[in-house]
C-alpha cells in the first residue's frame, strides 16, 4: 500500500469485496474494508462512497450501484426504501397521487371528477356518477355508504339528513319516506311515531 499524506489520497490493493471500500487511518496503519453505507454506492474500492443521485436509493449496505425509484413511489431519502405515493391505489383519501420513475416526490393525478362523481378503483378511468344511497365527496375514493337516517339520490357529494316528517330506515337509502297521517318524526329519524 502506498499513501500520499499531503494530498490525502490512499492507493491500496487488497481483497475488499464488491460493494466495499477501503478505510485508512493515518494514526492506525491497518487498512480495513467497510461495507458501502446506505444511501451510497461503491463501485471503486479505492474511492470514498458516492451518494445516490436524486431519485435513486440504496436501502441496504454494500451496494455497487443505486436503484432508480420505481414509478408510483417517491424516494425523498436515498437511504430508505421507496414510499408508495399516497392513494396511488385510490383506495381512500382526497386525492390520488403518482410519479414516474426516478422521482423524489409524488404529483397529483391529473384529470378530475365533477361533483358527485368518482374514479374508484382506477384513477385513470372515466368518472362514474355516484349511485343512490352513497355519497362521493372525493374523486379518487370509494363511494361512502349513507347510514340510516340519511339518504341520497344519484350524483351527490354528501348524504342528506332525513327531514322531520320523513323516515330513512335503511342505510344506502335512495329516498326518504313520508310519515303517514297521524305520525311524526324528527330530523334523522329511521322511524315514524304515532302522534300523542
Amino acid at each position: 500500500m502506498s499513501t500520499n499524506i499531503a494530498s490525502s489520497q490512499v492507493t491500496v490493493s487488497g481483497t475488499c469485496s464488491s460493494g466495499q471500500y477501503y478505510v485508512y487511518n493515518a494514526t492506525d496503519p491497518i487498512t480495513r474494508c467497510n461495507d458501502c453505507p446506505k444511501g451510497h454506492y461503491c463501485n471503486d474500492k479505492n474511492a470514498l462512497p458516492e451518494p445516490c443521485p436524486s431519485g435513486y436509493y440504496a436501502d441496504t449496505e454494500g451496494n455497487t450501484a443505486c436503484t432508480i425509484c420505481p414509478a408510483g413511489s417517491a424516494c425523498q431519502y436515498p437511504n430508505h426504501a421507496p414510499v408508495a405515493c399516497p392513494n396511488n391505489d385510490a383506495s381512500n383519501g382526497v386525492h390520488g397521487y403518482t410519479s414516474v420513475a426516478g422521482q423524489t416526490g409524488c404529483s397529483m393525478v391529473h384529470g378530475s371528477c365533477s361533483a358527485g362523481e368518482y374514479k374508484y378503483p382506477n384513477p385513470s378511468a372515466v368518472a362514474e356518477t355516484c349511485p343512490e344511497g352513497y355519497a362521493c365527496p372525493y374523486c379518487f375514493a370509494k363511494p361512502t355508504l349513507c347510514p340510516r337516517g340519511y339518504y341520497t339520490t344519484t350524483g351527490e357529494t354528501a348524504c342528506n339528513l332525513c327531514e322531520a316528517g320523513y323516515k330513512c330506515p335503511t342505510s344506502y337509502a335512495s329516498m326518504k319516506e313520508a310519515c303517514g297521517a297521524g305520525y311524526y318524526s324528527s330530523a334523522g329519524s329511521i322511524n315514524c311515531y304515532p302522534v300523542g
